[in-house]
C-alpha cells in the first residue's frame, strides 16, 4: 500500500486500515463498543461509502456498534491488476471473519447486501459461532445463477430471473463509459444509481455526493469496476447442507431460513 492510501485512512472519524490475510482494508467504527455489533457488508463494485454515514448513525442510535469497510479492490483498500483477482467471494468471507478478530468481537450481527449478502451466506454456512443474526439482501448463494440470468438463462438455467430492459440497456451505458475520466465515471454511477432506484425518489445530490467520494478513494478505478465479477464467477460456494446437515439456503424458496447459529451469547470477545 502506498503513502497516499495510508494518508486517506481518516482516523479521526474512526477509520482503521487492518491488516488481514495478507491485505489491507479500510475499516471503519461507529458508536459503542461494549454495544452489540454489526457488520455492514458492502456489495459488489462498491465502497463502505455506500453505507451512509446518516444509516450508520441512526443503527448506532438504535444500540449498536457498527463497523463498515473496503472489501478488496474498493475505496482503500488493497487492489489488484484490472480483471485479475487473485480470490473469491469466500476470500472475502475470510476477511470480513479477520475483521471481527481485528476488533476483537466473538460474535455480530452481519448485514450484506448483493455479493455482500453471499459473503453473509458464507459467514452462516462456515462460522456460524461468529453471528448473531445474518440479513441478506439483494442476493444468492449461487453465483452461477447471476450469469445465468444476465444472458437470458432464466429459470431454465437459473432460479433467478432475467433482467428487466432498464438493466440491459444500463449495461450498454456502462459499456462505453471512460472509468480513466473522473467527471466521466461520477455522471456513469449517477447514471446506474438512477436506473436502478426504479420507481423508489431518487436522491440525485446524495448519489452525487457518493459517486465523487467513489471515484476519489478508489485505489484502481477499473478494478474497483471490473474484479469483483471475475472474481464472484470464479467462486465455488460451500454447501449448507454439507455443514448443516437437514438445513438449506440454496434456493430462493429458503430465503429467511436460519442456520444453527445462536443469537445468545455476548458479542465480544
Amino acid at each position: 500500500m502506498n503513502d497516499s492510501q495510508w494518508a486517506a485512512v481518516d482516523e479521526e472519524a474512526g477509520q482503521r486500515m487492518i491488516k488481514i490475510n495478507g491485505v489491507n482494508l479500510c475499516t471503519q467504527a461507529f458508536g459503542d463498543p461494549a454495544n452489540p455489533a454489526l457488520l455492514l457488508i458492502m456489495g459488489a463494485t462498491a465502497s463502505m461509502m455506500r453505507w451512509p454515514e446518516t444509516l450508520c448513525r441512526e443503527l448506532v442510535d438504535s444500540g449498536l456498534y457498527v463497523i463498515r469497510y473496503d472489501n478488496r479492490d474498493t475505496g482503500i483498500s488493497t487492489s489488484y491488476p484490472p480483471y485479475a483477482p487473485p480470490y473469491t467471494a469466500v476470500d472475502l468471507a475470510q476477511d470480513a471473519v479477520g475483521i471481527l478478530d481485528a476488533y476483537g468481537i466473538e460474535r455480530a450481527h452481519a448485514w450484506g447486501i448483493s455479493l455482500g449478502g453471499m459473503i453473509t451466506q458464507q459467514l452462516a454456512i462456515n462460522h456460524p459461532d461468529r453471528l448473531l443474526t445474518a440479513t441478506v439482501m439483494s442476493s444468492t448463494p449461487d453465483p452461477k445463477a447471476i450469469g445465468a440470468a444476465a444472458t437470458g438463462g432464466g429459470v431454465t438455467h437459473s432460479p433467478l430471473p432475467g433482467p428487466t430492459s432498464v438493466v440491459m440497456e444500463l449495461i450498454k451505458i456502462l459499456a462505453k463509459v471512460d472509468w480513466h475520466d473522473p467527471a466521466a465515471a461520477v455522471e456513469a454511477w449517477v447514471t446506474e444509481d438512477r436506473m436502478l432506484y426504479g420507481t423508489y425518489p431518487f436522491d440525485e445530490a446524495g448519489s452525487r455526493e457518493t459517486a465523487v467520494q467513489e471515484v476519489r478513494r478508489a485505489s484502481n478505478i477499473l478494478s474497483h469496476r471490473f474484479n469483483h465479477p471475475i472474481a464472484v464467477d470464479r467462486t465455488q460456494l460451500a454447501s449448507p447442507a454439507a455443514r448443516h446437515p437437514g438445513t438449506s439456503l440454496d434456493h430462493p424458496r429458503d430465503r429467511g431460513r436460519r442456520l444453527p447459529s445462536s443469537s445468545r451469547g455476548r458479542s465480544r470477545r
